[in-house]
């Protein structure tokens, strides 16, 4: 949303949208994500890594390469690269470079002006930090006072009137000062600026300004939400992960390589290294649940009751499927190296210290859920609320679909960009990206052997009393969810949850050619397996480790596209073209700035030969 007129939208639970100041020209590297771009670099491109950042006009001394992943599927390996000035990191300048076997770049980002670029004298010394700019909290407030007006809408995108900021949110008390940074304001300038850290509720502000806390310069909100209900009145009796289960009764499978420590502290209780459970309306006091004299946590749930009475089934569930799903994405290669969340790790690895904080049964809000994700080696935080849309109420931390939903947003957020940095899925367009992808993997969780692409699948149906808590369900069937790449260009899909909607429909079409093809595992554990799930799983998550900063939709497709081609998947190659083609985004479907999408439904050519 734009900085100048300055408004920016909040939803009905009080999540504040990110956004960048439209009025200035932010730094960005350009990325090279179009497809024919990765292709021309991969076949014809022999450039190491220091020659490839030399070509960019970088001197030695001006960048730094803050972490390298490897991925052991496919051989490459991912560099995260800051700029460097004055011997610190530019704050918004990441650059996402992957290199082959042979340590020759295959695809990653460029400075826009290539060897021109340069900081301009006179605008980059190392301001004096004296009295005069201490950091100043008031001046801060008062900034945000005056430039900000918070737009309130309701869970359907209505407006809801203006809310005066003054009398609710930005005070003095809700603002701490988190350090000076280097900002790049466009490629040229670099400025040294200060960065805020404010907490709204649910909202954690990240918040770069200038020197004196009077220009605002970005702001991005770590707290990513899975959005209200649109209410369709279909009743869903029970919750549903395949089919009516009790997740109740937890023995606790533990992957020992993914959770070397178990999921329980001792003694045995659903608290551990790698989630700690959280009761909000009982002073944030952990919650510590003991199994029986057989080991097994059996928990009824009466959801006839009101969710306070089954607050212990809850924490169990909600614990099993946190640990669960951090085990099954350790075997995709979130693990600690790629920044994943626990207190300790036996090999002495970085970014340890930070389990997931789970609050559930959350109640100052109602009908939703967020992941606030803070950098590696700082604890995370879930947020299970209560739902409203039922009586008695329904608790989202029964909702399976929906906790992996937000964590989901926990792993986008560290992987995307790496694990130090925050910021880059803060973009309109890549907050919708991210909401696409978590929509995803929930339906990636959901969907076992005894499904087809038809079939309906919402999101959050039970909490909401409804189909889902999108405006369409997820299906292949388009009479009954006729979503393509082109709708992006209405007014009513610019938002986040909206986009994502868009996303994750045309990511169904992919999934489901390749299950259709190699079949379903109900074993997400079997990483390495041949099913269509868990390579298209595999397949997502190599993608977002190699994704640039805030990627438009067609850069994360062709990063998913990169990773197949990569291994030469040939036929799951052209079954991703396929899907994406089905939906509009085809070879030749046309994204510009000013809201343009075109749908197109062409595939490349080597395709098209396997097509005949």
């Amino acid at each position: 949303m734009p900085l100048a007129g300055a408004r920016i939208s909040v939803d009905s639970n009080g999540l504040v949208e990110s956004f960048p100041p439209e009025s200035i020209t932010t730094y960005a590297a350009a990325s090279n994500g179009d497809f024919e771009g990765f292709r021309s670099l991969a076949e014809g491109g022999q450039l190491t890594l220091p020659q490839y950042l030399a070509e960019s006009g970088l001197q030695d001394n001006q960048y730094q390469i803050a972490n390298t992943l490897e991925h052991t599927n496919s051989g490459m390996r991912t560099h995260y690269v800051d700029l460097v000035h004055n011997g610190q990191r530019v704050y918004n300048s990441r650059m996402v470079i992957t290199t082959d076997s042979s340590d020759n770049v295959v695809s990653g980002d460029r400075l826009n002006t290539m060897k021109t670029w340069k900081p301009q004298s006179g605008m980059c010394g190392v301001p004096s930090r004296s009295a005069e700019i201490e950091p100043d909290i008031n001046q801060l407030t008062q900034t945000l006072t005056n430039f900000l007006t918070v737009e309130e809408s309701g869970e359907n995108g209505d407006n809801m009137g203006l809310r005066d900021s003054t009398n609710s949110s930005w005070s003095a008390d809700t603002i701490q000062f988190a350090g000076y940074v280097y900002f790049a304001i466009d490629v040229y300038t670099i400025i040294e600026g200060m960065q805020w850290v404010s907490t709204v509720g649910d909202s954690v502000l990240d918040i770069i300004t200038d020197r004196r806390g009077e220009k605002l310069w970005q702001m991005d909100n770590l707290a990513k939400s899975v959005g209200s209900s649109q209410g369709y009145g279909y009743n869903v009796m029970s919750p549903q992960m395949r089919g009516d289960i009790t997740t109740n009764i937890m023995q606790g499978p533990v992957n020992p390589k993914a959770s070397p420590y178990g999921w329980h502290s001792k003694p045995s209780a659903t608290m551990g290294n790698n989630v700690i459970l959280v009761d909000p309306r009982n002073g944030n006091a952990t919650i510590s649940i003991q199994p029986n004299a057989k080991g097994i946590f059996d928990y009824p749930v009466d959801v006839t009751k009101q969710p306070q009475q089954y607050q212990q089934a809850t924490a169990v569930n909600v614990f099993f499927w946190v640990n669960h799903f951090h085990d099954v994405m350790y075997q995709y290669g979130f693990d600690v190296n790629a920044g994943n969340f626990q207190e300790s790790d036996p090999n002495g690895g970085k970014g340890t210290g930070d389990p997931i904080v789970v609050n559930i049964q959350k109640t100052d809000k109602f009908n939703n859920a967020n992941f606030v994700t803070h950098v590696d080696g700082k604890k995370s935080v879930l947020n299970l609320y209560l739902w409203n849309k039922n009586t008695p109420y329904r608790d989202g931390g029964l909702c399976v679909d929906i906790v992996i939903h937000e964590v989901t947003h926990g792993v986008t957020s560290r992987l995307v960009g790496g694990p130090d940095v925050t910021g880059c899925l803060s973009s309109s367009i890549s907050s919708g990206v991210a909401e696409g992808w978590s929509d995803i993997v929930a339906l990636i969780f959901k969907i076992g052997v005894q499904n087809n692409r038809n079939q309906e699948y919402g999101i959050g149906e039970w909490a909401s009393n409804s189909k889902s808590v999108r405006k369409y369900t997820y299906t292949s069937n388009e009479k009954v969810n006729p979503l393509k790449f082109g709708d992006l260009a209405k007014a009513e899909n610019q938002k986040p949850h909206t986009i994502g909607l868009v996303w994750a429909t045309i990511l169904y079409e992919v999934m489901w050619n390749f299950n259709d093809m190699l079949g379903i595992s109900d074993n997400l554990f079997e990483s390495a397996g041949r099913t269509g799930n868990t390579l298209f799983l595999r397949t997502l998550v190599e993608g977002w480790q190699k994704q640039s900063c805030n990627p438009t939709i067609f850069n994360a497709r062709d990063r998913f596209l990169q990773v197949l081609k990569y291994q030469r998947l040939d036929q799951e190659y052209c079954a991703a073209w396929d899907g994406f083609a089905k939906r509009g985004m085809g070879v030749s479907a046309v994204q510009q700035y000013g809201n343009r999408y075109e749908n197109h439904y062409d595939v490349p050519q080597e395709c098209k030969r396997r097509q005949r």
